[in-house]
């Protein structure tokens, strides 16, 4: 399986300047997102299915794998670097493509994963509506490439 790539239309979306304003915000409050993802007893938004518990080691993969795509759009690990890249980039890269394989269950959770967090998404109190616009594209596509590989390789079960 190749490394998820952002189609041009995708990039319109996705811009450097906007990946780069919600990158930091979703760093920043990281362990309130992984919180408020389990959280038994919400205090808004009542109607939005949490996830379990047990499940915050796939959310943080997740949310890592957002950030990395974030990255990503915001012009890092571009195929034309004109030296390469440095050791942290070359760490990072390896988080990332060891976290988008997994197993149909796996893949079930970072869908539903990325689809609240989206849902979640609130302008301006989160971030910008320019960052948010950007974050929530790239929590779709997320979203729908977990949903196909998680019915792919369940043969069609979830």
């Amino acid at each position: 399986m190749s490394i998820w790539r952002p189609r041009p239309s995708q990039l319109a979306v996705a811009t450097a300047r906007s990946s780069s304003m919600c990158r930091p915000k979703l760093i920043g409050n990281w362990e309130s997102v992984v919180a408020d993802a389990i959280c038994e007893s919400p205090k808004s938004q009542k109607h939005l299915r949490r996830l379990d518990a047990e499940d915050s080691e796939i959310i943080e993969r997740t949310l890592a794998d957002c950030a990395a795509r974030l990255l990503h759009a915001a012009g890092h690990w571009c195929e034309d670097d004109a030296e390469g890249e440095d050791d942290d980039d070359d760490e990072e890269r390896a988080l990332f493509e060891r976290d988008v394989r997994g197993d149909a269950i796996e893949h079930k959770i970072r869908a539903e994963t990325a689809r609240f967090v989206a849902s979640r998404l609130c302008a301006p109190r989160d971030m910008g509506a320019e960052a948010a616009c950007a974050m929530r594209a790239v929590l779709m596509q997320m979203a729908s490439e977990s949903e196909a590989l998680a019915w792919q390789q369940s043969g069609g079960l979830f």
